[in-house]
């Protein structure tokens, strides 16, 4: 009987062959970031914070008299320094020494492990940054909901959450940690339930239901974003809000109903009638737009002739002549409005590589070693690291130009 040669047989002469180039499976898409770096004039300056005049309240100083009444006194307009503290985001880049020789070539991989990690960094930091120019005042990845001791929790959304974070639960008004809550690892991520596990390595912890998770570390230290500036009765930038009203962002609560026609535009009407102006932009989330252009259709309007297409749904949904942008990276259950031109970028660095004292290049170090690995105190590990930085924050000159719809309906995390 005769007994070809097969893969099986032969296998060990066969080279194993991929031709298909490295692929990454990520959303890296970053509206808000993306747009305001390309139409924002970025603004640098140095020192510990940028401040700016900002006019609260009218002079007050006027009356109505009859003939050889006494004239008015004057009250001046109230004006006070608005003060924004630079934010210092990082990347930490690790790899081996030896995984930087074994792919220096084709024959050795796709792509040189360096030139891959230093050209994605880019993208992944403007893709966290998006993230916080939308945050609430603390930072925020998620709130927990359930109050019970153990390593797997229930938050209220795991949108920003994601297995191997390094995270903290605190106090939210504080930034105090709970019990064995500081440096923890997501080993887990059930966006069905909503939940998040913990390593175990750091034993239980036992949330009120109350706290906050925060990235290890950056409680305080992140931006101040739109959810933030949108708020009323809160301190932005020094000025307190409830002493000066004007200073107060727009808010509308959709109760867990659909963000539909009238919504955006009572939120279109409520910036317009207390801010300097009408705003300019929409951005939301996929499934609020979806809802929305839902309405649109079930009443057959077409507010666009640029709307429809014979082969397709809606291209476009406007309402007030503005159109509703869809930026993945907004936080589910939420409509943002905006004037663009009320939005800063203020930057210290250019985002980039820490340099060499020499700044002749990025400073790339043998990293220290920790646990030994047979090396005396003070040793090296074979691993070289570097950092990403990008010094920057986000501004809004005229918060009452910032308005946001929340607690719409929108798609579950796992739709």
């Amino acid at each position: 009987m005769s007994q070809p040669t097969t893969q099986s047989t032969a296998g060990p002469l066969l080279k194993e062959l991929l031709t298909l180039p490295p692929v990454r499976v990520l959303n890296d898409k970053s509206w808000l970031h993306d747009k305001l770096t390309k139409e924002t004039a970025e603004m640098d300056f140095g020192g510990k914070y940028a401040r700016f005049p900002v006019t609260l309240r009218r002079a007050l100083g006027r009356g109505s008299r009859g003939d050889a009444g006494s004239l008015p006194g004057a009250v001046p307009e109230v004006i006070e320094d608005a003060k924004v503290y630079m934010k210092r985001h990082y990347y930490a880049l690790e790899w081996s020494e030896a995984m930087e020789e074994a792919s220096k070539n084709k024959a050795g991989a796709f792509e040189k492990v360096v030139t891959m990690k230093m050209k994605n960094v880019a993208t992944d930091m403007a893709v966290e940054l998006n993230r916080q120019w939308y945050n609430a005042a603390n930072g925020a990845l998620a709130s927990t909901t359930n109050s019970a001791s153990g390593l797997t929790h229930v938050i209220d959304d795991t949108q920003f959450v994601q297995i191997g974070d390094l995270i903290d639960i605190v106090a939210p008004d504080t930034g105090v940690a709970i019990t064995n809550g500081t440096a923890r690892s997501i080993t887990a991520v059930d966006r069905t339930a909503s939940t998040i596990t913990l390593d175990a390595a750091g034993g239980n912890v036992d949330p009120a239901g109350t706290e906050i998770i925060v990235l290890n570390g950056n409680y305080g230290n992140e931006i101040e974003g739109l959810r933030a500036v949108a708020e009323t009765d809160r301190d932005l930038y020094g000025i307190d809000s409830t002493t000066y009203e004007n200073w107060n962002g727009k808010t509308l609560d959709a109760e867990g109903g659909v963000a539909g026609e009238s919504l955006f535009e009572r939120l279109y009407d409520k910036i317009g009638r207390r801010g300097a102006g009408d705003m300019d932009t929409y951005a939301t989330t996929r499934g609020i737009r979806r809802r929305l252009a839902d309405e649109f259709a079930s009443q057959r309007r077409y507010l666009n002739e640029k709307a429809t297409s014979p082969t397709a749904g809606y291209s476009m949904v406007e309402v007030n002549n503005q159109e509703v942008l869809i930026d993945d990276g907004a936080p589910r259950r939420h409509v943002f409005g905006f004037k663009r031109d009320v939005l800063k970028v203020l930057k210290m660095t250019d985002p980039g590589f820490i340099e060499t004292e020499a700044g002749d290049g990025a400073k790339i170090e043998l990293k220290n070693s920790v646990n030994g690995s047979g090396n005396a105190t003070g040793g090296k590990d074979a691993v070289w690291q570097t950092w990403y930085r990008y010094h920057n924050t986000l501004v809004a000159t005229d918060p009452s130009l910032v308005g946001k719809i929340y607690n719409a309906e929108d798609d579950a995390d796992d739709e």
